[in-house]
This record gives structure tokens, C-alpha cells and sequence, in this order.
């Protein structure tokens, strides 16, 4: 490289900036499916949160009748 004259060495940081353009774009890609996956994952986290909090026991109809009893005390 130390005997490439000033036009070559254009030529070949252009072909560099360009391969490094592509990988850039190679990557930003990836990274965007990344991203989407991510949020895919967490939106199922999510509904599976929900699902659970639905099926988690529900007080039984005697509390509320325990508590008005305590309160005419």
C-alpha cells in the first residue's frame, strides 16, 4: 500500500466504504429482526401474564359477608 498512488488509494477506501456500507446494512437488518423478535417474545410474556393473573383464585363469597359481620360489631 505505501507505494499506491493518490488515485489508487481512492479506489480502494471507495471499495472499502462500500463493503462496510453493505455490512452496516447487513447488520441494521439483523438488528431489526432482533428488535421485532424481542417485542414478539414480550407481547407473548405478556398475554401469558394475563392469562395467568385470570386463572388465579378468586375470593370466595363468604369474605364479604365476614366483613359486614365485623363491621356491626
Amino acid at each position: 500500500m505505501a507505494n499506491m498512488n493518490k488515485d489508487e488509494l481512492i479506489v480502494n477506501f471507495s471499495t472499502q466504504m462500500k463493503d462496510l456500507m453493505k455490512e452496516i446494512a447487513d447488520f441494521e437488518q439483523k438488528l431489526n429482526t432482533a428488535k421485532e423478535r424481542y417485542l414478539k417474545l414480550q407481547g407473548a410474556v405478556e398475554a401469558l401474564n394475563i392469562l395467568q393473573d385470570q386463572e388465579a383464585p378468586v375470593a370466595e363469597e363468604d369474605e364479604p359477608v365476614e366483613r359486614e359481620l365485623l363491621n356491626e360489631a
